[in-house]
């Protein structure tokens, strides 16, 4: 699969081997509607990569393990998106793809844990480093102007947060 800038239709069919789904997830696109998608990585002999399916009547095709072969997908410099206008076939012979490449495709959807560090090496790590700090909370101080949530966050390493 070949990288692209920007996001563009291929029609010609791809045969790839799907490596890993996530369950379907629910979102509200633009228009304010409810939909759902399904995050999936696909992988054919040269690359995996991260394969969005946005028609919830072909997330049963995803099954993992299975090859299929795809026409008119969208090709997106993250991956690819399958729409209401791909056609998906089921392919005759299965595809076998080197273990590298399996291993690289779980990992785009299932990465490694990051490593668990003390607050003075996460704060020493280099910018976007992924890392894991164990420890409790015993104050969060809130900014102006932030909204308390409950929904689940990332800890911003420079927040006030204190740590026992």
């Amino acid at each position: 699969m070949k990288s692209v800038v920007g996001h563009s239709p291929y029609p010609k069919k791809v045969t790839v081997k799907v490596l890993c789904t996530d369950p379907a997830t629910t979102y509200v696109n633009d228009k304010k509607e409810r939909r759902e998608l399904m995050n999936t990585v696909v992988a054919d002999s040269t690359k995996a990569v991260k394969c969005v399916v946005y028609d919830s009547k072909k997330f049963h095709r995803f099954a993992t393990g299975s090859t299929i072969i795809l026409r008119n997908i969208i090709r997106k410099p993250e991956g690819i998106a399958v729409t209401s206008a791909t056609v998906i076939f089921p392919a005759a012979k299965t595809l076998d793809l080197p273990p590298s490449i399996e291993k690289e495709g779980i990992a785009i959807l299932h990465p490694p844990p990051a490593d668990v560090k003390s607050v003075a090496e996460a704060l020493a790590s280099p910018t976007k480093t992924r890392v894991s700090v164990r420890g409790k909370i015993v104050q969060v101080s809130m900014q102006a102007g932030e909204k308390e949530t409950h929904l689940p966050f990332f800890l911003n390493i420079n927040a006030s947060f204190y740590f026992t």
